[in-house]
């Protein structure tokens, strides 16, 4: 049996979670609001424990890169890494977006044409990736401010968000959409998502692995140069 270990604390909720072959074994949720450091070594081994198993007995590490909060994929993140490196197995880093665009296919498939995830990012901005029926990516994972998101073509699609603002609500309404209101990535689809990734080593360096924050960085000219 091949055990994936799983990490999330990409939002407000922390997931650590064990899969092995394509079944969830153990699951720990942190509901404590963005406490993740002080709780995710404590729900790593709750879950291996729950599994009858130990960390050597573990073949792969899944993590959500993000996009979320900054500190929390720093420690999701940190933490994988330094288990991959001591027990000397491969990293996973998954995009937030893409695990649920993931989701809402593997429950319609064929039923729409497209599939949308967002996310919200700054006010009148968000998260936003899309693929098609097959799963193919049509859009990349990106940030796009509230007018860029409103030019999209998104007829007969189904869109799974975490926030909208009520200007980008309006414009949903006049389309041919379905949209499903989504706080956390699901485990259950996680996990085949992974499999998947895995048989097809889909893993990244673990010297070069960084979240994915998404937003286009600002910078403010030196008052030097004026």
């Amino acid at each position: 049996m091949k055990y994936i270990l799983y990490i999330d604390t990409s939002g407000d909720t922390g997931l650590v979670a064990l899969s092995g072959d394509d079944k969830l074994l153990a699951e720990q949720r942190n509901t404590e609001v963005r406490n993740h450091a002080s709780t995710i070594n404590g729900d790593i081994d709750t879950v291996i424990k729950k599994a009858d198993i130990t960390l050597k007995d573990i073949n792969a590490i899944a993590v959500c890169g993000g996009p979320g909060s900054y500190t929390g994929l720093r420690i999701g993140l940190s933490t994988a890494k330094a288990l991959c490196y001591v027990q000397d197995i491969p990293l996973m880093l998954h995009n937030k977006l893409t695990l649920i665009a993931y989701d809402a296919w593997l429950n319609n498939k064929s039923k729409y044409e497209q599939y949308y995830a967002t996310l919200p990012a700054r006010a009148g901005e968000l998260f936003i990736a899309g693929y098609d029926n097959k799963f193919e990516e049509i859009l990349a994972p990106q940030h796009l401010i509230t007018e860029e998101f409103n030019t999209l073509e998104m007829n007969s699609s189904a869109i799974s968000y975490g926030g909208f603002s009520k200007e980008t609500e309006a414009i949903l309404k006049g389309n041919d959409v379905v949209t499903t209101s989504v706080n956390e990535v699901a485990i259950n689809s996680w996990i085949p998502y992974a499999v998947e990734q895995m048989n097809c080593n889909g893993f990244v360096n673990l010297a070069n692995a960084e979240p994915y924050y998404l937003k286009n960085v600002h910078t403010h000219t030196s008052k030097k140069n004026k």
